[in-house]
């Protein structure tokens, strides 16, 4: 499934990203490109982390993804501090 354009715009900064299976594994900071940046201070490992957009399933008052929180973090590009 692709998420439409509208979806993506209603991702805010500070909203909390969702795995498939549940795990919140981070916040927004801001979106880069085609990918989303997590906050540092709400990272499991205190490292920043931006994910691909293209994971979005869903926008609530939260962003939900389409894969679970192994399969993520395996996608996830990590960045310097």
């Amino acid at each position: 499934m692709t998420t439409s354009m509208q979806e993506i715009g209603r991702i805010a900064v500070h909203m909390e990203v969702i795995t498939s299976c549940g795990q919140l594994i981070g916040k927004v900071d801001h979106i880069t490109g085609s990918h989303i940046r997590l906050t540092k201070i709400d990272s499991i490992d205190g490292r920043l982390h931006e994910i691909p957009i293209s994971l979005v399933q869903s926008v609530d008052s939260k962003i939900h993804l389409s894969k679970g929180a192994a399969e993520v973090m395996g996608l996830w590009s990590t960045t310097p501090c």
